[in-house]
Order: C-alpha cells, then structure tokens, then sequence
C-alpha cells in the first residue's frame, strides 16, 4: 500500500517534553495529518511514522519498504538527523527508488536546527 507521505527524523528529536502528551515531531505529523483532512477532504493523507511498527515487524525490511513506497518523505533536518545513519539510509533509499524524485520535488524539509548539510554538523 503506498503511502503519501513517510516522516523520517531523528528519534532524539522527537523525546517528550515535560509535561506534553507527545514529543514535537509526533505533534507536528498529527497536525500535518489533521490539516490535509482538511484540505483534502475524507481521510486525508496516508501518513506513515515507525509508531506504526509492530512488535513482529522487521524494523529494517519494513521501514525502507514504507520509505521507498511513499510518494512524498517529510525529513525533519537537524544536527541528530545529519549524525544518524538510519536517516541517511531513509532518505538515500527514497531518492533511489525512483528517478523523478531525484529533483527533490517530492523531498519536504523541516529545519529543527541550523546545519550544514554538506559537512553534516
């Protein structure tokens, strides 16, 4: 089942502040997830994030079989992200599948920190 859009972050980046429900990039995709049912009407956008993993899963077949199938990859860049290497298969792997999502068109960019993404600080 495709996908329209896989969330690839850093899981640092994502830890529950005091006090909150959820950790930031959770929030931030249940908002995303709730304006596009809005914009799009019925159910919205088919988002996928790994807490949709199940404890039989097979962590690594599974999430780059959900990268590579979704049209869209939201990365939520930041210093964690850049370090991780996970996040860089994710995101190879997407550019990979397909050719036409060599031009990034389908590659959306949240900057949680300033960094260098050609030096990965």
């Amino acid at each position: 089942m495709p996908y329209d859009v896989f969330v690839s972050y850093a899981h640092s980046d994502d830890e529950r502040p005091r006090g909150a429900e959820f950790g930031w990039v959770t929030t931030f995709t249940e908002e995303l997830r709730k304006l596009l049912r809005m914009k799009i009407g019925g159910q919205g956008a088919n988002i996928w994030m790994d807490h949709q993993l199940t404890s039989n899963d097979r962590v690594t077949e599974t999430l780059l079989q959900r990268c590579c199938e979704s049209r869209t990859i939201v990365l939520f860049m930041s210093k964690g992200y850049l370090r991780s290497q996970w996040c860089q298969n994710e995101i190879n792997s997407f550019l990979d599948q397909n050719s036409t999502h060599k031009n990034k068109e389908s590659v959306f960019v949240v900057a949680i920190d300033e960094t260098n993404r050609s030096t990965g600080q």
